[in-house]
Formats: C-alpha cells, structure tokens, sequence
C-alpha cells in the first residue's frame, strides 16, 4: 500500500535568500540572518542544523561512540561511548575501562576501574569528579547544551549567553570558518560554563556536517576527537553492569544501532526504514530552481516550528516528478496548511544502494535496476515509488558537481 498524500501541491517559491540553516552562504559569509525577533534562538537552531546536519537530535548525539587521542595521528585513542540516559564508558588501549554512571535499577551512581580477570574497583571522589568533568565536556563539545536552550541572548556580534532549563548558562561565541570546500560558515569557537571551557580549533567537515576534530577541553588541554556514530541503542550491560562488562573496543554484541546499514557501493542490501512526514512540491527540474525551492520550503516549515529530518529525495508518481522533504517537529506541533501537500511515510522494509556513478538521474536509473532484480532474487517485489537521496545541502549549491553526485536509492519492498 502506498502513503497517503494530503492537500494539493504548493508551487516552489523562486526567492533566493538565507539558506534552511539559517547562515547565508560566501560574502558576509557565515552571518547569520539578518535581525528579526527572536534571532538569538534562530542563530543556534541555525549552528545545530550546520554543524549536525542529519545527525540533528538530542538523543541521537546523546547515545554516541567517539575516539579520543593526544594527537591528530594517535594510534591508540581512547575508545568512548555515552548514553543520553546518562553514563560513560572508557575503553583504554591496554583493555581496562572506566565507567561513570547514573543511579539506577542495577547499579548504584558512581564511578570505577575494572581490569580484565580483576574484580571493580571504585575510584575515588577526585577521580570520579574529574570522570564527571569529562563526560559533561565531552557533550558540550558535541553541542549538547544548544539542544536544551530555553532563552538565548545575543551578547556581542557573535556572543550569546544560553540559559538553559533550571538556570544553568552557557556562553556561546562564534566565529566564521571556511572548509576545504564552499564558503564560509559559521561555527562555534568557545563555548563555556563557569570553569569549563571547550575551544574548538578546527573541524572535520563531510559537506553535510561540521564536527569537532581537534578541541582543547579546559584544563584537560587539545585532544582530538572522532565521532565514530550516534544514534546507537546500547546493550542493558555496556553501561548499567560494570562489575561484568565485556572488555575491548565497542563491538556489535554490545553496541547496536538504529541507523540503516551501509554496504558497499553498488551493493544492495535490505533494511527498515523508520517512519517519516515529509512536505513534498513539485520538482522544479533543474538544481538553481531546485536550490531555491530548498531554500522557500525550509523557511515555510521553519516558521511552522519544523526542521528538517533526514535528506531530500525525489520520486515519480502517476507520471509526475515530485521532491520531498522530511521533516520533525522543533518548537510547534505541526499543523498542514491547506496549500501544502504531506507525504507520510509508514516504517517500511526497503532495500538501498548507494551510488556514486554520476549524475541524479543516471543514479536513479541504474539504482532502479540494481533495487528491482535484487529485490526479485529476495522474493520480494517493490510497494512505492522508488526515492533518490543525493548526500547535498542548500549550502552547496556554489560548490557541488552535479555530474558527481553520491546518492542513496530506496525502494519500499514487500512480499
């Protein structure tokens, strides 16, 4: 069965301007959009979107494993897991783990030591503090207080004090930062509460996220960080047992996640797709018209209290070439106006490939040959519309290849 669609298609609106981000791209580049009410707040939800892209949200950058090492180079990072839950996880390169957790049904909070064949031992308070200190700068480095911000003030051009619920402030300054490729954005330089400082030194920048790779994390000093994952759904063990953990790096008997697989490319596979609401328009055909369509239909959800969820896609039906947006709810319960046409996307067996063979349309077509005889050889045959996800934001549109694109193809699967 196929997901219903609401209301009638809305015409793309053809202005330029601001991108969903909120951040004007090049020139004035990196500043934010101009004054309005309420910018503080629009400025962070704009750092959010730039920085963590598709990986945006509290709960997926809360349950995350990342590598931690002295040196861009380090061979031996420190392996850590966090929980959005609460708790911390230390795998060191020579097996013995240190864990920090909350109070809870298996374990009292607290923090230890343990060492393979040896049995926990607690550390002490100034070592669980400083385990404590870590963990909470560790998810400042990864923006965690920007998700809770009740009121945002702008103090200086590009200083703004963050008060989060229970009174907690952080101070966030931002400065303009250009990556290997495309304009200039901008990103957090500091951000701080009281004692603890996280300095951001430099990025690693994918095209469609910024995270921190290189940080100086208080009196800790620089350290370099890799966000190896987020989203994960962590093993009742890796964080409430620690008097009886497996030891070694994160594996996939202890660490599960959420996320769709991603074989190789070329090689199709199957997986389930969560649910999705999308806001869908007519595909204006060509990527200038397209850019601008992103660029009117973001704003329109935006000031609906949305943001966006996952990348565009575009599909065929009845005929007709459409792009769709997904989207979740940020600040506003949604409410569908009467011009906007809503797909809603049911949680779905789909089978993907990723492609990386040129241009939107060639993926699409080889995509659409690859999914349908890999889906016949399953036993299965196609529910929907085949959907084409290329790895783009607004913000690329004066640096992307339009011939070199990668893309992920979808095509809904049933018995």
């Amino acid at each position: 069965m196929r997901p219903a669609v609401e209301g009638q298609p809305e015409k793309p609106s053809r202005k330029s301007g601001s991108t969903r981000a909120g951040i004007t791209p090049g020139g004035g580049a990196g500043v934010p959009a101009p004054p309005a009410e309420g910018l503080p707040t629009a400025v962070v939800d704009a750092v959010l979107q730039r920085c963590h892209g598709i990986l945006r949200s509290a709960e997926k950058m809360g349950n995350v494993h990342l590598t931690l090492g002295t040196r861009a180079d380090d061979p031996e990072p420190q392996h850590i897991t966090m929980s959005s839950a609460g708790g911390m996880r230390i795998n060191y390169p020579d097996h013995s783990v240190d864990v920090c957790l909350p109070k809870g049904p298996r374990a009292e909070s607290g923090a230890w030591r343990l060492v393979a064949g040896d049995a926990a031992k607690p550390h002490d308070a100034p070592a669980a503090a400083r385990l404590r200190r870590l963990e909470a700068m560790l998810r400042a480095a990864l923006l965690a207080p920007l998700y809770r911000v009740a009121k945002a003030t702008r103090q200086g051009p590009n200083v703004f004090a963050l008060v989060l619920p229970g009174g907690a402030t952080w101070r966030l300054e931002l400065h303009s930062v250009t990556p290997p490729k495309g304009p200039a954005v901008l990103l957090p330089k500091s951000l701080q509460n009281g004692a603890d400082r996280i300095e951001f030194v430099t990025y690693r920048h994918t095209g469609i996220t910024h995270l921190p790779d290189e940080v100086v994390l208080g009196e800790l000093g620089k350290r370099w960080m890799f966000l190896r994952g987020s989203g994960f759904v962590f093993h009742e063990r890796w964080f409430s047992d620690p008097f009886a953990p497996e030891h070694g790096k994160p594996g996939k008997e202890l660490v599960q996640t959420d996320a769709p697989p991603v074989p190789p490319d070329g090689t199709p596979a199957l997986t389930t797709l969560a649910p999705a609401t999308c806001l869908v328009f007519d595909d204006p055909g060509t990527w200038p018209l397209r850019f601008d369509a992103f660029d009117a239909h973001g704003r329109e959800l935006g000031d609906l209290g949305q943001q966006a969820a996952d990348l565009d896609f575009v599909f065929t039906e009845g005929g007709k070439r459409y792009v769709a947006m997904p989207f979740r709810m940020f600040s506003l319960p949604f409410v569908a106006q009467p011009q906007q046409k809503i797909l809603r996307l049911p949680q779905q067996r789909t089978a993907i490939v990723f492609l990386t063979t040129g241009s939107l349309e060639e993926c699409e077509r080889r995509g659409a040959t690859l999914l349908r005889e890999f889906a016949a050889k399953q036993g299965l045959k196609a529910i929907g519309p085949m959907r084409a996800r290329p790895y783009i934001q607004a913000e690329d549109r004066s640096t992307f290849d339009p011939e070199k694109l990668r893309v992920r193809c979808e095509l809904p699967v049933g018995s």
